[in-house]
Formats: C-alpha cells, sequence, structure tokens
C-alpha cells in the first residue's frame, strides 16, 4: 500500500490516537535498510496491528478528520479515511495470518 507522505511521525501520532502507545513502532534499529538509511524497513508493534484491526466503520470518519488535522498530515479527511481503511485491511489479514505488519519509508 502506497502512503507516500504518511510516515513515522504521522504513524506516531496515530498509535497515540488509537491507544496503542507513542510510536506503533518496534524500538530499534530497522530490520532492514539501504546505504545511508535512504530507505528503511521497521516492524509495527502487536498493539498497533490489533488498533488499526479493531478500527470500525463509524470510526473511520472520526479518526481521519482527527488525523487529517494535525500538522503532521497534508491530507484531506477522505484520504486519510482511505489509507486507514487500507490499513485496516492489512491488519485483519495480518492477525489472520498471524503474521507480522512493516513500514517501508525512504527520504
Amino acid at each position: 500500500m502506497d502512503a507516500k507522505g504518511f510516515g513515522l511521525i504521522p504513524l506516531g501520532s496515530l498509535s497515540e490516537m488509537l491507544g496503542a502507545g507513542k510510536e506503533g513502532l518496534e524500538p530499534g534499529e530497522p530490520i532492514l535498510s539501504g546505504d545511508d538509511y535512504a530507505w528503511f524497513v521497521q516492524k509495527l508493534t502487536a498493539p498497533m496491528v490489533e488498533a488499526l484491526a479493531a478500527l470500525t466503520d463509524a470510526a473511520l470518519p472520526k479518526t481521519s478528520q482527527a488525523m487529517a488535522a494535525t500538522e503532521e498530515v497534508d491530507w484531506e479527511p477522505k484520504e486519510v479515511e482511505a489509507l486507514l481503511n487500507g490499513l485496516r485491511a492489512l491488519a485483519l489479514q495480518s492477525k489472520k495470518a498471524k503474521k507480522a505488519m512493516y513500514l517501508w519509508t525512504s527520504t
């Protein structure tokens, strides 16, 4: 899923908003990275995956509005809602398959 512009800081805000901790990512070094960290991959925490999977249809618009109102996100609420809907679907698949979710970021 492409979410250009929705990286570490917005993910941290979303994680806090969903009650899944400060960052939503496992602490420590990235799992994989390119030269000079031009790109890197980090694992989402289990509480973040749980929180994304638990997002209800009723909560999506409210959460999307709140995220779009943060200074870290320069997206319209409907764009954020589409992203959150996609992340929720991935989180549900992740849980069902008992697999982790990862964030790939490039600079």
